[in-house]
Parts: C-alpha cells; sequence; structure tokens
C-alpha cells in the first residue's frame, strides 16, 4: 500500500485524496455541509460515495462516507483520512430521541420482526425512555456502534475526532488540527476553517440545528438509568474509555 504524502499545491491543497467518514447520529450533516462547501471553494472533486456507489467519471479529491465503509480505496493510492465518532452511549441518546420522529424512509418500513410495525412506530410504542433506550441499544445503536469499531479497526491511520469537541470548538482549534493532519495549508486551510465556523451548532446554523437535538457531551449522565447503564456495560463494558470517554 502506498501511504505516502505528496505535497500541497499553490492553494495549499494536498496532492494525495482525503477520506471522510461519519457514522448515523455521528456528525454526517456537519460534515456533509463544511466539505460541500468548502470543495466547491477549492475547485476540488467531492465523492458522496453513499450517493454514488461506483467511482463517479469525474475527478474527486475528497471521499465523503456516512457509514464509514470504504472498503480497499484508501489502500490503492496515498491518502489521509477522518472518522467523527460520539461516545456510544451518547450515540444511544441521541438515536433514540431522533428515530421517534424522524421522516427517514427507512423508520416507515413495516417490519416482521417488530409484528407488523415500524422501528419508529415500535420505539414509539414503548412506554418509557429507559424501554425505548433499550430497545435502541439492541438495535440500531448496536449496528452504528459496531460500524464504528470495524471503520477504527479498518483505517487506524485515519485521524479520530469527537464530535462533541467539534460542537464546541468556537476557536476552531480541534479543526485546524484535523485539516492541518489531512494536508491543507494556506488558503486551502483557510476555506475549510471558514466553513467549519459557519456551518457548526454555535453558528446557530439552521439545518444543522433541526438535525442535531443536542451536541453536548455527556447526555448519560442524565439520561441513562442504572439499568439502561447495567446493560450498557454488560454489553460494552470500558468501550467509552478505549474511544478517549470518561468512565461511568
Amino acid at each position: 500500500m502506498n501511504h505516502s504524502i505528496h505535497s500541497a499545491d499553490a492553494h495549499g491543497v494536498p496532492q494525495h485524496k482525503i477520506f471522510v467518514g461519519t457514522f448515523h447520529k455521528s456528525g454526517t450533516v456537519l460534515m456533509d455541509q463544511i466539505w460541500t462547501q468548502a470543495c466547491q471553494a477549492l475547485g476540488i472533486g467531492l465523492w458522496k460515495m453513499n450517493d454514488m456507489p461506483a467511482e463517479p467519471k469525474h475527478s474527486w479529491q475528497v471521499a465523503f462516507n456516512y457509514k464509514s465503509t470504504f472498503g480497499d480505496i484508501p489502500g490503492s493510492c496515498s491518502h489521509r483520512g477522518m472518522l467523527v465518532i460520539r461516545d456510544p452511549r451518547d450515540v444511544i441518546i441521541s438515536g433514540m430521541h431522533y428515530h421517534r420522529k424522524s421522516e427517514e424512509s427507512w423508520l416507515h418500513v413495516r417490519r416482521e420482526q417488530f409484528g407488523g410495525l415500524t422501528y419508529q412506530e415500535k420505539i414509539n410504542s414503548l412506554e418509557t425512555d429507559e424501554e425505548r433506550l433499550l430497545f435502541e441499544m439492541e438495535n440500531q445503536g448496536r449496528k452504528t456502534i459496531k460500524g464504528i469499531i470495524r471503520a477504527m479497526e479498518a483505517h487506524p491511520d485515519f485521524y479520530c475526532a469527537k464530535l462533541e469537541r467539534l460542537v464546541e470548538d468556537r476557536e476552531l482549534a480541534e479543526y485546524r488540527g484535523i485539516f492541518s493532519f489531512l494536508g491543507f495549508e494556506g488558503d486551502a486551510l483557510a476555506v475549510l476553517l471558514d466553513a467549519a465556523r459557519g456551518n457548526s451548532l454555535f453558528a446557530a446554523q439552521p439545518k444543522l440545528a433541526s438535525h442535531v437535538r443536542s451536541g453536548r457531551p455527556g447526555l448519560w449522565l442524565t439520561e441513562f438509568t442504572p439499568r439502561v447503564m447495567e446493560v450498557f456495560v454488560s454489553k460494552y463494558a470500558n468501550l467509552p474509555q478505549t474511544w478517549g470517554y470518561p468512565a461511568p
């Protein structure tokens, strides 16, 4: 595999490929907006892999995948990449609340496993948030956490950015570190920082605010009951600490 990194052009755009990966309820809208705006401003190709599974005919510099399933493509080219992760406990909480109201089509497909109910109907049929969190943990939350684990193992050379830091990064220190790691310099770095500033939660970006219930860290501290925490620990043990998050 060729992991050598080439120098940037006169505008500070690196010559290698860039891979940007997110997960369900882990910065997808934020990254989509930042990279769409920045790539357009810089005049470089953006490949949204989920919308266009086959490699596009047009040239691309940045590949964005909201499931972080890049296959063996990074191994075939010089590259740098990033993943946006989130405290797995908060992934479950955010997903539970989002799935109760979202209009995403997959939430409204009737499923035999839920007795003919849709995912949304099933989760809303439960009487308490505790039961709903346990349901989410066993279903979509589990899939999302497994996806994060797989991606981190598949791409150990990628920068793992915590969503919790990004949504509070008013000084853009974390963003600067990420974009610099990816190889952006000078004017290109300034363009990316401007896109990050304009599309972040603290900028009151309407589309993002409507999609994200709360980006603040530590939702689990107030929303996980002892029972939910017990089940979580039985399934994931010290996974949050492994990812750099605080222990219960």
